[in-house]
């Protein structure tokens, strides 16, 4: 693995000064990105994905000293953010896909709600939530959009070929982010190391960087 002039070893002050600098880029990179017309969905999602990507590095440099598996959960998120965006510029034609799963996400959100019967005027709630089903149901159909599932990061992984990457570290992630054994039975002095840390945040600057020439190349293609 080669680390790109965006990744910052050093005290934590040079890290949170550097994770600035990368919120700062990202935020900038997004201005240029022109969403040309209603259809382009493509350019919509990745302004919102380098949107979301400077939420969780501006949390990351505040709780830079928090927990270790908030360190982790971060690193991993920003992980699954560059799969997607790398995916995505790869094969545009599925961000009208990856658009249409947020109306997926809230069907799946309210059949959930839908096995919830705690209060007396359950069947109230019942046919709103069903209502809204209904609707957006109509608008997918309107837009021609299926009910797909969401994509799993092995699949996203696979398809921008960073497979060995996702072997490397994701099993290291999922150790810190689910209730494992790791993290339940084991001694912080045995999952909260130095190096542990350094793992999380180098990796999260990896990505951050692998994210700017992503979109920067985008940008340029775009606008040739």
């Amino acid at each position: 693995m080669i680390f790109g002039d965006k990744v910052n070893f050093g005290d934590n002050n040079e890290i949170k000064a550097n994770l600035e600098k990368i919120q700062k880029d990202l935020n900038r990179v997004k201005l240029t990105i022109e969403i040309k017309n209603r259809d382009d969905y493509l350019a919509f999602a990745i302004q919102n994905i380098l949107l979301y990507s400077a939420k969780q590095v501006e949390q990351l440099s505040i709780y830079l000293e928090g927990p270790i598996d908030f360190i982790s959960w971060k690193a991993r998120n920003l992980f699954e953010a560059y799969l997607l965006c790398e995916y995505l510029v790869q094969f545009p034609a599925q961000a009208k896909v990856f658009i249409g799963q947020i109306a997926v996400d809230e069907l799946q959100i309210n059949e959930g709600f839908l096995g919830i019967n705690a209060t007396k005027n359950s069947d109230i709630y019942k046919k709103i939530i069903l209502d809204r089903n209904e609707y957006i149901r109509s608008t997918l159909n309107k837009h021609k959009l299926k009910e797909t599932g969401f994509w799993t990061v092995s699949f996203l992984a696979k398809a921008v070929d960073c497979q060995d990457e996702y072997t490397a570290f994701f099993k290291l992630y999922s150790k810190y982010v689910h209730p494992s054994s790791w993290i339940i039975n084991g001694q912080e002095s045995q999952y909260d190391t130095l190096v542990f840390r350094n793992v999380f945040i180098l990796q999260a600057q990896y990505y951050l960087s692998r994210l700017l020439k992503t979109t920067e190349n985008y940008q340029k293609s775009e606008n040739k």
